[in-house]
């Protein structure tokens, strides 16, 4: 839920993109047509997330109105985590998930042959693709979505077709290509092509038929594409009406600064009278990974506030001291970033500054920007945020979503440099969206937003470093719920116990540094090690199969076991494990689970390679162990599905994370 300040509407996390409207005489037409359009802009309840399964967009139409509807059809499919839904949306009611396992690289082009520019990115650039077949959509988990002018009737239409024709796309950025075609003999075979109107003729269907399709997008965020549906009836007239689809195509989750020194800042270009916003991070530690120094955009990064950041908040002293803008009352506990160094090394936080340093002198009148709030997107909806530094005799607030007059914005100098407290009322994540404006020389007012993102942990989580554990899955017929847990029997990094149940997303498995090794050698018949990911020789992180080894390394010995999922539910007792995603540090890295056998390993998942990713199953109660390969240092998160049959036929499944700290350094003592 996002709350809005000061006047400003934006919500946050949604770019005011304008529509490209790609073929504006068909749009003229159609409106002399006295077409109806559905828009999404006009959307007042909640959006359904419409994630895997099996689907169409359909188009219906009613002779006796001449009125068109456009919708979305879930045959069987998971909508908002429920699976084996079967229902009709309207089309702006549903939004189409395309997950990140769809994203891939761009073909080259043959030339006569092959021509995959209409997807409207270069060769070897990356994009998603909502696939045409069932196979590869199973296979990425990802809807099987058709197009059907199923809702049409025969004998209305002169041939019995209708036309779909691509009319504009709202993408995140207001730069981003839209495209649908067909794996076809010899190349594809383009029908909507917002980058190329040439690969851009529209679809003709006939009336009931049904279809699928290749959808591409180049870029993540929420997308709407809107389209024309046209015919024409046997007497000669023409028919039309326009209509919108919603996507969500989801990018890699954000990296995390989770200590040292780091900056949000802003630069401007005066040549084209462009903002920036970024988060430059000098040297401290992001997804584990020490040392890191580099500017990343501000939404391709989180700034972490842990659990040590949290005190309660003071008392007030009358004309002195007033912490009410904080948004809490006094002695209540909420989270703060630290103004000073010193503070933010003992609590092990980001020491994060403010920063227009990017932006030129002798641009603006009297060298000054300044910083505004605009919105927060809390957790619940209901939290607050400031920013203020310590001062004499009390706190000096620069902005408060919870006191406007405690919110009057901050004024800098271009090329300077402040640190502040920054606070939050409730753990999660959160966006907080900011203004920055200045004058040009002239008395021209520009302005730029952008967001930054933070994470603010509820507790500190737990590492265990060495011992014995299990992944463990469990399952309540009852409720029909699955549960993701790590079982500990183990210590810390600093030798105290760590035993019990964990849920899987509280717990850091470690992964010592004891355990690097070289990657094998491939003997051709009889070992590949290729899954891993990594050629032969370079050195990985192998949480390991055996007991006596994990005792050698210092390091867990790890199991995987459904020892929660009680008999006589699933069918013939099974479930199946399946990688789904993973989050490498900083972006790279492959994760693999193998076990050593005769003649060679065996893999049952591999990021590095999807024929060496066949997922792994196990009887119900059962338990056994594995090696586990990373090839990175850093904090990983490794997400897993798992799915069962019940005895009725009904399909059963869920999603679980489990976080691992593949270290590049001995633990301090």
């Amino acid at each position: 839920m996002t709350r809005i300040l000061h006047g400003f509407a934006r919500p946050v996390g949604k770019l005011a993109a304008p529509f490209r409207w790609l073929l504006p005489g068909l749009i003229m037409l159609a409106l002399a047509l006295g077409w109806q359009a559905q828009k999404a802009d006009s959307q007042t309840g909640p959006v359904a997330r419409f994630e895997t399964g099996h689907g169409d967009l359909v188009v219906e139409y009613d002779a006796a109105s001449n009125e068109w509807e456009f919708v979305v059809e879930v045959i069987d499919g998971t909508v908002d985590g429920v699976p084996g839904v079967e229902e009709e949306f309207e089309s702006t009611d549903i939004r189409i998930v395309i997950p990140l396992t769809t994203r891939e690289a761009r073909p080259d082009n043959v030339p006569e042959l092959l021509d995959f520019d209409p997807i409207g990115i270069e060769a070897g650039e990356d994009f998603w693709k909502l696939p045409q077949t069932e196979t590869e959509a199973s296979a990425e988990d990802a809807v099987f979505l058709g197009i059907a002018p199923e809702g049409v009737p025969t004998g209305v239409f002169q041939d019995d077709t209708v036309t779909w024709t691509l009319i504009g796309v709202q993408s995140p950025s207001g730069e981003g290509d839209f495209s649908l075609y067909q794996d076809a003999v010899p190349g594809p075979n383009f029908f909507m092509s917002s980058a190329d109107p040439n690969a851009s003729p529209g679809l003709p269907q006939p009336a009931g038929g049904h279809d699928h399709f290749n959808y591409a997008f180049t870029e993540p965020g929420e997308w709407t594409v809107e389209v024309m549906i046209d015919g024409t009836l046997l007497d000669g007239t023409p028919t039309s009406s326009i209509g919108q689809f919603l996507f969500e195509v989801v990018g890699p989750p954000p990296v995390r600064f989770q200590s040292g020194h780091g900056d949000l800042v802003v630069e401007y270009a005066a040549a084209t009278n462009e903002w920036e916003f970024v988060v430059e991070v000098g040297g401290g530690t992001v997804d584990g990974v020490s040392g890191v120094e580099g500017e990343f955009e501000a939404s391709d990064i989180q700034i972490v506030v842990p659990a040590t950041a949290k005190e309660p908040r003071p008392e007030n002293v009358p004309d002195q001291l007033d912490f009410s803008p904080i948004g809490v009352e006094a002695g209540v506990d909420y989270w703060k970033l630290p103004q000073t160094l010193a503070e933010s090394e003992a609590e092990g936080t980001a020491f994060l500054g403010i920063a227009p340093e990017g932006v030129p002198a002798g641009v603006f009148q009297d060298d000054i920007v300044t910083w505004t709030l605009l919105s927060v997107q809390s957790p619940s909806g209901a939290g607050h945020f400031s920013l203020f530094q310590d001062a004499v005799p009390g706190p000096t607030f620069f902005m408060s979503s919870a006191d406007a007059s405690a919110s009057p914005g901050l004024m800098q100098m271009v090329g300077g440099h402040g640190h502040f407290n920054y606070a939050f009322t409730e753990p999660g994540d959160w966006a907080v969206e900011i203004m920055v404006e200045a004058t040009l020389l002239d008395g021209t007012v520009t302005s730029g937003t952008g967001q930054f993102q933070f994470h603010v942990e509820a507790q500190t989580p737990v590492v265990v470093q060495s011992g014995h554990g299990d992944l463990v899955v469990g399952y309540d017929p009852a409720e029909g719920a699955w549960e993701f847990v790590v079982e500990a029997e183990g210590v810390d990094p600093n030798g105290m116990p760590v035993e019990g149940e964990f849920d899987s997303e509280t717990v850091y498995i470690a992964v010592p540094l004891t355990t690097q090794e070289a990657r094998p050698e491939n003997v051709p018949g009889t070992l590949d090690y290729d899954p891993i990911g990594i050629e032969a020789g370079a050195t990985f992180w192998k949480l390991p199969q055996t007991e006596t080894e994990a005792e050698a390394e210092g390091a867990m010995f790890l199991g995987i076991a459904p020892e929660e999922v009680p008999a006589g539910v699933f069918q013939n007792d099974m479930v199946t494990w399946t990688l789904t995603r993973i989050v490498p540090p900083l972006g790279a890295g492959d994760f693999s689970l193998y076990q050593d056998a005769v003649p060679g390993p065996t893999f049952f998942m591999s990021s590095a390679d999807a024929t060496a990713n066949p997922g792994l199953d196990q009887s119900v109660g059962g338990h056994d162990h594995f090696n586990y390969g990373f090839t990175t240092p850093g904090l990983w998160q490794v997400e897993f599905k798992v799915d069962a049959t019940l005895l009725d036929g009904t399909p059963s499944s869920a999603t679980g994370r489990y976080i691992f700290q593949v270290q590049d350094t001995a633990p301090a003592q």
